[in-house]
């Protein structure tokens, strides 16, 4: 029996925490999907910035609140640590998740990577990276 209630009171403790952990995160205003180019990349760790040319964004909403579609242009993004340096090189295609946290520096924050074939087809202007 105090075996049982030990458990039930760690089992609680955890899911309690946990639950705090995912309460207290601070959610963003929004999250996109988009593929790029990266075109620069300067900085490193917290302060590393990477400028992408992404291909246009339908239903991006602005800091307004206002949805419309961003045409593609080069942008800058703050990475998180957990996205490998090796996929965020100038020439590299990637498609990439990035949230969105207007009250916050930098703003646009990519947390997630994958490398595309070097083959992909982007929607870019021509000549524009």
């Amino acid at each position: 029996m105090l075996r049982l209630r030990l458990a039930t009171s760690l089992l609680t403790a955890a899911l309690s925490s946990l639950t705090c952990a995912c309460h207290s995160s601070d959610p963003p205003d929004r999250r996109y999907h988009v593929r790029g180019i990266v075109t620069e990349v300067a900085g490193s760790g917290s302060e590393r910035s990477i400028t992408i040319h992404h291909e246009a964004i339908p239903d991006f909403v602005g800091r307004d609140g206002a949805s419309s579609e961003m045409p593609s242009m080069k942008m800058a993004f703050g990475a998180a640590n957990d996205v490998p340096s090796s996929l965020l090189e100038p020439g590299k295609k990637v498609g990439f998740d990035f949230d969105v946290r207007w009250s916050r520096r930098p703003a646009l924050w990519i947390v997630k990577a994958e490398a595309l074939p070097s083959t992909s087809e982007l929607t870019l202007p021509e000549g524009s990276h």
